[in-house]
């Protein structure tokens, strides 16, 4: 029977963890107030741009803030059983065939940093090179927001909790939230979506793969739910905000 390392099924947290975690959620916390005051003091055509923005995207904004929030709960540790539960049923209990490890571990190479820079070459080589560039800018600049937020929340990855779990594939290192391989299979359904204009069933066809990536991730054991919630939502918001990087970019270059 699949048990934790401690005998509650969510282990009651050491001083040191305690320490750790205070350390993370004040980190957070000021990051977040930085934020507010950079925003605040800005001048008053930023701060209306930015206004503007979010009331012309309402969803992108709501994802912002559920992503915030979701960041909050897995340091103050809110929800961490459900989470546990869903981890373990996919991870431990859901069918473990030869075939379906193999399976998993090609779909999960959807949201690997390789791949995206492969499709950016493609691109390049087939004079979508525009494309290319805004594609490249995307991934490393999503890339740096997802290393920035590991180190803010400063999660775990679900190996330290969890002795009897099951590691398909290669063991991921570093931090655990939020889930760098989601946020970019969620990324590119976003920015090609946009970019191309594609028609609904390829749409559908580019989340749906987007989403088995995330599912891939907690049944391989190197993330969990919450995780792959937030980098879908963080991915799908670098999408949509990469073209207005990419044009900040382009104009400071001349």
């Amino acid at each position: 029977m699949l048990k934790p390392k401690q005998s509650d099924p969510t282990p009651s947290l050491t001083p040191i963890q305690e320490k750790a975690q205070t350390k993370h959620l004040n980190r957070f916390v000021i990051t977040l107030i930085l934020g507010l005051a950079a925003t605040v003091l800005a001048p008053g055509y930023i701060r209306a741009s930015i206004w503007a923005n979010i009331i012309q995207h309402k969803l992108l904004a709501a994802f912002f803030f559920l992503f915030i929030i979701l960041a909050l709960t897995v340091i103050w540790s809110f929800g961490s059983k459900l989470d546990d539960l869903v981890f373990l049923f996919l991870n431990k209990h859901a069918p473990r065939a030869k075939f379906i490890d193999n399976l998993m571990v090609v779909f999960t190479q959807i949201g690997n940093g390789l791949t995206a820079l492969l499709l950016a070459a493609l691109f390049f080589l087939i004079n979508q090179r525009i494309f290319a560039f805004q594609f490249l800018l995307g991934t490393v600049t999503l890339w740096l927001v997802v290393e920035l937020a590991k180190l803010l929340v400063g999660r775990k990855r679900p190996y330290f909790v969890f002795d009897a779990m099951r590691i398909v594939g290669s063991k991921a290192i570093g931090y655990s939230f939020p889930s760098g391989h989601t946020s970019q299979a969620f990324f590119m359904a976003t920015i090609f979506t946009e970019s191309f204009h594609l028609p609904w069933f390829l749409v559908v066809i580019m989340y749906l793969l987007a989403l088995i990536t995330g599912v891939t991730r907690i049944y391989l054991g190197a993330h969990y739910p919450r995780d792959v919630i937030a980098g879908a939502f963080l991915g799908t918001i670098w999408g949509f905000f990469t073209s207005v990087l990419y044009g900040i970019v382009a104009t400071w270059l001349g």
